[in-house]
């Protein structure tokens, strides 16, 4: 082909060395290196590679397959090999498009799927097959949760209710309560809050000394080197406007991976004919496609990326907003960390192998204004880990999002996409055997911040599915293995961060309802009441203080 290139006055000989020279270090198709650096047009590249291969060309756009012929057909497994059946001909052969040369192995794979038929390939641009996969999607239905963007709440209205109700008991209870015995159980509360915010804060503390290992992250693993590296996907959601496709391709140009193993993709909407031209205008690098959702899908961010999961052809896979920065070795070090993971699964015994490492959620989120109240409680919360269960056992890491959260794509495939991330079910069920989800030393600013209300609630959710996965350490203590029982530290641990929360407004309000039920001067109650409130400005400010010098760290 590269003759036929250089004959027909499309390529000199000394450009072509330069991009044989530039394919061999840095790996791919020197023919995308070639549309890469404009030496060649992507039309003028796709014609001649039809012509090589002596087959007829076909727009899979303006010519889409029969949605017929696709029923039966794994469309995550056609995407990955690059053909994708159109229709029965007249004769009774089935028409293939294929992006790839059809050799022996895409042959085969086609007559796998169609035994028996005969077999007529015609040839479709990467691009053009990527639409037709995305077009082909809603014939086959929606798999995924009725509700994609909250498929698992643990706090529903009756809770809220309940929250309120044991509230005004417990406000009638203060005002009718004698003062002697209000104050004895506001002074065994605010003992038992200082017990609990002391451990908190004090596994923070060994974490910011270095002192010992966080058990809620799995350990760091060095990096490999570029040539043995993985295949990495990249979803990136584009929201519709002005700068927002380039705001996604600086996102994807700033990680530092090798471009011969990474799959970007962005996210647009196909109706959105600003992005539509802003991508066009943009000239995406060959290792960036794109993918164009309709708006109802694109608007859901969960659906969109499980959409668009079905292109990804990575061994691991991690989703963005455009407007987020990740740490720029992100990448490397999951992948360090997915793949140390699996040569220990291959070295373990039969009898002992570790349950499978599905996802790495990045340890560190904060928002890229950083000024609302409620994204600097939210950087404390995540400094002091509240958000996690204290435990040796792994999957600590209490999933919040599905973005910045990196999933081995295979596993994730087969549990359903993206959903899982935030259905926070994984760790729930007491199995020590099920897929993981843990921590990855790293940090992604986002884009967007949340607001109070927002913030509220997910501060319950995570109580909630904190005390969801107590529950399940207590009822594993007894039907476990021995060496597989949790300990009883780890049980008692779940517990602590919801209890720290409960009882923190209860001192302070408890020392409120004392200074005004009592008033006298040097009175038990109002001891009481001063030593919650010491109490209370002590723990907050020490918090305030570790918190400050992990995030400076």
């Amino acid at each position: 082909m590269f003759r036929r290139v250089v004959a027909d006055g499309h390529l000199g000989a000394a450009r072509l060395r330069e991009a044989l020279e530039r394919q061999r270090v840095a790996g791919g198709f020197a023919e995308q290196e070639l549309v890469a650096t404009g030496v060649l047009s992507r039309t003028t590249f796709f014609a001649l590679l039809a012509e090589h291969w002596g087959l007829p060309t076909r727009d899979l756009v303006e010519e889409p397959p029969d949605p017929s012929v696709l029923a039966d057909v794994d469309l995550e497994l056609v995407a990955e090999q690059g053909w994708m059946p159109c229709e029965i001909g007249p004769d009774g052969a089935l028409v293939v498009a294929t992006s790839v040369r059809p050799g022996e192995d895409v042959t085969a794979s086609v007559e796998d799927h169609f035994l028996g038929r005969r077999v007529r390939f015609v040839a479709c641009t990467e691009r053009d097959l990527d639409q037709a996969v995305l077009a082909a999607l809603p014939h086959r239905g929606w798999h995924g949760p009725a509700d994609d963007e909250a498929p698992h709440v643990a706090i529903r209205p009756r809770h809220w209710a309940a929250a309120v109700a044991t509230a005004a008991v417990l406000l009638v209870v203060s005002v009718l309560l004698p003062v002697t015995a209000l104050a004895a159980l506001v002074l065994v509360e605010s003992a038992l809050f200082v017990v609990i915010a002391g451990l908190q804060l004090t596994r923070s503390l060994v974490e910011l000394m270095g002192d010992g290992e966080d058990p809620g992250r799995v350990r760091e693993e060095s990096p490999a080197p570029d040539e043995e590296l993985p295949v990495y996907t990249v979803l990136v959601r584009v929201p519709p406007g002005p700068g927002a496709v380039l705001t996604g391709l600086t996102l994807l140009r700033g990680l530092d991976y090798p471009r011969a193993c990474l799959d970007g993709i962005l996210l647009i909407t196909e109706d959105d004919a600003r992005s539509v031209e802003d991508v066009r205008r943009a000239a995406p690098p060959e290792w960036v496609r794109v993918a164009r959702l309709p708006a109802e899908e694109h608007a859901r961010p969960v659906r969109a990326c499980d959409a668009a999961l079905v292109l990804a052809r990575g061994r691991y896979v991690v989703a963005y907003e455009a407007g987020d920065r990740p740490d720029r070795d992100q990448l490397r070090r999951a992948a360090a960390v997915f793949e140390a993971d699996l040569l220990r699964r291959v070295a373990a015994a039969a009898d002992r192998v570790p349950s499978p490492l599905l996802g790495l959620q990045v340890a560190h989120r904060s928002d890229a204004r950083g000024a609302a109240p409620f994204d600097r409680m939210s950087a404390v919360d995540d400094a002091l880990h509240i958000d996690r269960s204290i435990g040796d056992r792994p999957g600590g890491a209490m999933v919040a999002d599905h973005t910045s959260t990196h999933f081995n794509l295979r596993l994730l495939r087969r549990h359903g996409g993206f959903a899982v991330a935030r259905s926070q079910r994984l760790g729930v069920t007491g199995d020590p055997r099920a897929p993981r989800i843990e921590a990855l030393a790293s940090t992604s600013v986002s884009a967007s911040a949340p607001r109070a209300w927002q913030w509220i609630s997910n501060r319950s959710q995570s109580f909630a599915l904190a005390l969801l996965r107590a529950g399940a350490e207590v009822r594993a203590l007894g039907r476990s293995e021995p060496g597989r029982r949790p300990r009883l530290v780890a049980v008692a641990g779940a517990f602590a961060t919801p209890l720290m929360f409960v009882t923190y407004p209860l001192v302070l309000g408890g020392a409120v309802v004392l200074v005004l039920r009592d008033p006298a001067p040097r009175s038990f109650a109002e001891s009481v009441a001063l030593l919650c409130l010491v109490e209370a400005v002590v723990v907050l400010t020490t918090a305030v203080a570790v918190a400050a010098a992990i995030l400076w760290r």
